[in-house]
């Protein structure tokens, strides 16, 4: 093992802490940094995408629309990730 692959490892594994135990973390950070490694942009959305869903969320907010529950919400949020 190089020295540059040493010292990354140890800042890995340092940056990891206790998460190095959880399996189900440690394939989310991993599959993280493979998904940096691929080309394109980091996000699928533009940027004018991006502040239109906002724009979007405010007007509904202020008419009262869209409202969630806490646990719809994190089932909603559960499908953004891989």
């Amino acid at each position: 093992m190089s020295a540059a692959q040493v010292i990354a490892s140890s800042r890995f594994l340092t940056a990891m802490g206790p998460m190095i135990e959880d399996e189900q973390k440690m394939n989310r950070v991993l599959n993280y940094i493979v998904s940096l490694r691929e080309d394109g942009a980091p996000c699928q959305f533009s940027t004018e995408e991006i502040i239109a869903f906002a724009n979007k969320a405010e007007r509904e907010y202020a008419e009262g629309l869209g409202m969630m529950s806490h646990s719809d919400f994190m089932q909603e949020v559960a499908t953004w990730q891989r």
